[in-house]
């Protein structure tokens, strides 16, 4: 299945491709969201570029997608706030199966005058595989465009 049958049978779910706006997230995605009152889901369907020497999916995609997660959650209703990761920290529990689809779902814990704590569990089905939490610096103001 390429990438464009692949989203579009993923569609059908409510799950769509997110934004690419860096040459990252292009190489290892795509990645994919869905939204919910939490602020939103997000997920990657992992395949053969991600997977490590042991026949897993590699821990730094499983991290990406953590990062990715958390980052986009914590934009949700303040998209045009400059903000900076701070602190991100990952478990992995247990090893991710080439094919799998693995999803993030995230939950903003706290956002206060400068900071907003926001954690993650990664699934694969009902099944557990990672969780993250991270933190973000803000200033609660729109980013300036630098030209």
């Amino acid at each position: 299945m390429n990438e464009a049958e692949m989203i579009a049978q993923l569609d059908d779910g409510g799950w769509c491709a997110m934004p690419v706006h860096d040459n990252y997230s292009r190489l290892i995605g795509p990645f994919l969201q869905r939204a919910d009152r939490s602020g939103g889901r997000y997920a990657l369907q992992i395949d053969e570029r991600h997977r490590n020497r042991n026949g897993k999916a590699h821990g730094g995609v499983v991290m990406s997608l953590a990062d990715k997660a958390v980052g986009m959650a914590a934009r949700h209703g303040r998209e045009d706030w400059l903000m900076a990761t701070v602190q991100l920290n990952h478990q992995f529990i247990k090893g991710v199966e080439i094919g799998a689809f693995l999803e993030a779902r995230c939950e903003v814990v706290q956002t206060n005058r400068t900071l907003i704590f926001v954690n993650v569990l990664l699934l694969v089905g009902d099944q557990t595989v990672g969780n993250a939490s991270a933190v973000f610096s803000h200033r609660g103001e729109p980013a300036k465009v630098q030209r």
